[in-house]
């Protein structure tokens, strides 16, 4: 599924036992597309500590229900740094640190994604290719699909998206976002197109045609 994260920040990570937690951020390599984690306190366990559950526990979102169902039990959650679904908790009602998360895992450098909120966006050419809006996940290949850019002044007129595939050089958490197309090309794209709260396939597959990686 295809969906913005701004809309998966409205989700409640949905147990194997219930119990629902706010989605907070998700976690992806700092400088690629692989998301790794998805971040919450854990309201309903261990007076609210924050967590940094693997991504590969997750289902699909369910939007009507307002949950992201996840393969983590309390006793799970307990254990983490283990083979288990938890990464790392960290202290209550913050969430972990990116190093110490890269730490339990690979080493990679992780961020947050919503850290790129703001960024600018250049073209090959080194002209201003906009701002970053949000960003858009593909959550069945755990990878950002798009970024969501503001290529003008006000209002959505100017909201335009990039294919993942376009980014030649990313470095979420300092905000360095480079296009290996000019920035005159983004103007020109697509727009932000959704069908309720589901981005369709077609206008998907349309944005990938006009950047060349139909």
């Amino acid at each position: 599924m295809l969906i913005r994260l701004r809309d998966l920040q409205t989700l409640s990570v949905e147990s194997t036992d219930g119990a629902h937690h706010q989605v907070a951020d998700l976690l992806a390599r700092r400088d690629g597309t692989d998301v790794t984690h998805v971040a919450t306190r854990l309201r309903r366990w261990f007076e609210g500590q924050g967590c940094a559950i693997r991504a590969a526990a997750f289902g699909a979102p369910d939007l009507s229900a307002n949950v992201w169902p996840a393969a983590i039990s309390e006793a799970e959650a307990g254990d983490a740094g283990s083979d288990g679904p938890v990464a790392v908790l960290c202290a209550p009602d913050a969430l972990p640190d990116p190093a110490d998360v890269a730490a339990a895992e690979d080493g990679s450098a992780l961020a947050y994604l919503s850290a790129a909120e703001g960024a600018p966006v250049t073209g090959a050419d080194g002209e201003a290719a906009g701002t970053v809006l949000d960003l858009i996940v593909d959550t069945e290949k755990r990878r950002v699909a798009m970024i969501v850019v503001n290529s003008g002044p006000g209002g959505t007129a100017h909201q335009r998206v990039i294919p993942a595939e376009a980014l030649s050089k990313i470095d979420w958490n300092a905000g360095d976002l480079h296009l290996s197309c000019d920035a005159s090309q983004v103007g020109e794209a697509p727009d932000l197109h959704e069908l309720g709260d589901r981005i369709e396939g077609h206008w998907y597959n349309r944005v990938l045609a006009y950047y060349g990686f139909g």
